[in-house]
């Protein structure tokens, strides 16, 4: 139990009402109250900088749009497509059961990309049915050709081109020409096959009444 105070005699000192009154407005004076922050002011260099910042700042965006998104040129894209390489989806799949009758291997068509034009055409893209999709970054030089395998072939979600179960319906084929610009190409299938199975000596197409086949002996081209 605490005792009360004294005031040295031994008897306990009372305390008046004034004293408490006193000794609360001593310790209420003590206090210290935190003083609001100086406003911050923008020096005249950060004004510039910071207007340089915004002037700069959609002319990069634009610059960047362009990077991505080139515009597009109205020529169509000079390249040809070489069929050779191409089988057809139960061809595909007969290979299929013979390798697991351990009798073969499985075909991996494709379709090859011919550069006919006279300059370099970058960042290729070639669409089948208008959604899958495969990239080339590596540039595709002039009259070179470049193989692109159907089961490499993608939607954006990422579900695969199966050789054995689709069927090719259309090609498109993108490039960037050394201009910036991007020119395209694009087929339907039976125009394909149907300039594929031409005489390859004068271009002119084969009888309609005699389905069109793919050659084996010279390069089949579109």
């Amino acid at each position: 139990m605490q005792s009360k105070p004294t005031d040295g005699s031994g008897f306990t000192k009372e305390t008046s009402d004034s004293e408490v009154i006193s000794s609360a407005k001593d310790s209420s004076a003590k206090k210290v109250f935190p003083q609001p922050s100086p406003p911050l002011y923008l020096s005249s260099r950060g004004l510039t900088i910071a207007l340089v910042f915004m002037i700069l700042t959609p002319v990069c965006l634009v610059a960047a749009a362009v990077t991505m998104f080139p515009t597009l040129d109205q020529r169509e894209l000079p390249v040809s497509i070489l069929l050779d390489g191409y089988h057809y989806p139960e061809e595909v799949q007969a290979s299929v059961d013979a390798f697991n009758a351990k009798k073969g291997e499985v075909l991996e068509p494709f379709l090859t990309v011919r550069n006919d034009g006279d300059e370099p055409l970058s960042s290729l893209f070639v669409t089948v049915n208008k959604r899958f999709v495969f990239h080339a970054s590596e540039p595709l030089a002039p009259g070179d050709t470049r193989d692109f395998y159907l089961s490499r072939l993608q939607e954006p979600d990422g579900s695969m081109f199966w050789p054995n179960l689709y069927d090719v319906r259309r090609v498109i084929v993108k490039a960037r020409l050394p201009s910036k610009k991007q020119a395209i190409f694009q087929a339907d299938w039976a125009s394909l096959v149907t300039k594929a199975a031409a005489n390859p000596d004068t271009g002119e197409p084969v009888d309609e009444s005699v389905e069109p086949t793919l050659g084996s002996d010279s390069d089949t081209v579109l």
